[in-house]
């Protein structure tokens, strides 16, 4: 794990053990349709989602892979918005995705009571500069 990771997740609480890289991308191209959001699968492989801390005033509960369909079909993502697909909260009313389209990624924050293009805040386009926004109350 990067050094960025380890310090804007220093207090991180991994839900489970790590998992395979073959795992992770088995599951990661059924989920975004044959593409793989390459810094989300690295964190997966490591903690397989988690919660806790992240940087100095953000929080955020990323959820393991065994979750993320369940989670989307809960909140009705599909309908909602077609391209976002949840990842996460921050332990509250807000909900961390990633949009793809294109083999391209953009990690977004939205309301989770209110999911529409209208309301996303785009948080950036790879993992650790979104988790860097998060940590610092920027998404």
């Amino acid at each position: 794990m990067s050094e960025i990771h380890k310090s804007i997740l220093r207090d991180w609480y991994k839900t489970e053990l790590p998992l395979s890289k073959s795992y992770v991308d088995y599951v990661l191209r059924i989920v975004f349709r044959d593409s793989i959001p390459e810094g989300y699968a690295d964190f997966m492989i490591q903690y397989n989602g988690g919660e806790g801390p992240v940087g100095e005033v953000g929080y955020a509960r990323f959820w393991p892979l065994e979750e993320l369909v369940q989670a989307n079909t809960d909140y009705n993502c599909a309908s909602a918005l077609p391209d976002l697909t949840l990842i996460g909260t921050d332990g509250g009313s807000e909900g961390f995705g990633i949009i793809s389209y294109d083999n391209k990624f953009n990690y977004v924050s939205v309301p989770l009571s209110d999911i529409s293009i209208d309301t996303v805040l785009f948080g950036g386009d790879n993992f650790i500069e979104f988790i860097s926004k998060i940590g610092t109350n920027k998404v």
